[in-house]
């Protein structure tokens, strides 16, 4: 098999930009308050039902 740089490199660059891109929204939802109480419900009961109340 011949050496691709460009092919390579693209290769490259789409997985470097694919790891940014998840770990951004994966440090937010961390840090997300409301994410936190879901977490945190889900592991304390062993069945869980949110609910919306209302339509806007």
């Amino acid at each position: 098999m011949e050496y691709e740089p460009n092919r390579i490199s693209k290769i490259t660059v789409s997985i470097v930009a694919a790891f940014l891109f998840w770990s951004s929204f994966a440090g937010a939802y961390e840090t997300n308050p409301e994410a936190a109480f879901v977490k945190k419900t889900i592991s304390s009961h062993k069945n869980v039902i949110f609910s919306k109340s209302y339509c806007p």
